[in-house]
């Protein structure tokens, strides 16, 4: 406000002769600017491949996504069956298991519309589309001593060594959105291989079903007649 006053054009006063053009500063504003910006792209688009390009001997896993839920399929056609809710009297959301210290590649694709795989722990999101696969990397942290989890799975709950990390859908797909939910649970190797093992035992039909019905269709049917997404299978 002090400068347009101060300057304003008064009548009978000419204007002060004005430059046009500085070459030096054009440069200097132009290359300081750019020079970071690209510094930044470099460092951005470093990240970038770090995300989307897997080591070798990663472990890959088939990542399928639909309104409202995950699904892991694992190298020997296995699929995790253990679940755990939210919070007290929730449905129960799957649990995948994954060894500690180790590289994951996830494929990912949707059988509806676009979601987006999001584990907080990792500060970092990927978009999972239809008709199309997208790629995902990242390595599972060394667990620490002392660190455990309580798996469920059995008749009796059993401590094993283990950190649970949540997973969560970053992209608006409906209703049940916000409760697209899964868990990553990072264990020992011989804990993770002892669980794929079991999972790809045979089954009895109905237990089988059962499985199914638990990791998958929970999310939104009933089978007590109860309100859900979509109708009782009362």
């Amino acid at each position: 406000v002090y400068w347009t006053i101060k300057y304003r054009r008064r009548p009978g006063v000419a204007p002060p002769p004005s430059p046009h053009h500085n070459t030096p500063l054009e440069i200097l504003w132009t290359v300081v600017p750019s020079s970071a910006l690209l510094v930044i792209f470099v460092l951005g688009f470093w990240g970038y491949m770090q995300k989307v390009v897997p080591p070798a001997g990663s472990l890959e896993l088939k990542v399928s996504a639909w309104k409202w839920g995950w699904g892991v399929t694992y190298p020997n056609g296995a699929q995790s069956p253990e679940t755990q809710p939210l919070s007290e009297g929730e449905i129960g959301y799957p649990i995948f298991y994954v060894p500690e210290d180790s590289d994951i590649d996830l494929r990912m694709s949707s059988m509806d519309v676009i979601h987006a795989f999001w584990v907080p722990d990792f500060r970092t999101k990927f978009d999972v589309f239809p008709n199309r696969y997208t790629g995902f990397t990242f390595r599972t942290p060394r667990l620490n001593p002392g660190e455990t989890i309580i798996d469920r799975s059995g008749e009796q709950p059993v401590e094993l060594p283990g950190r649970d990390m949540w997973i969560f859908c970053a992209e608006y797909c409906g209703d049940d959105h916000s409760r697209m939910a899964a868990t990553l649970r990072i264990v020992p190797r011989q804990v993770y291989e002892q669980k794929l093992e079991s999972w790809n035992a045979d089954l009895p039909p109905v237990e089988l079903g059962k499985r199914i019905f638990e990791t998958r269709c929970a999310t939104c049917h009933t089978v007590d007649g109860s309100p859900g997404t979509g109708p009782t299978w009362r």
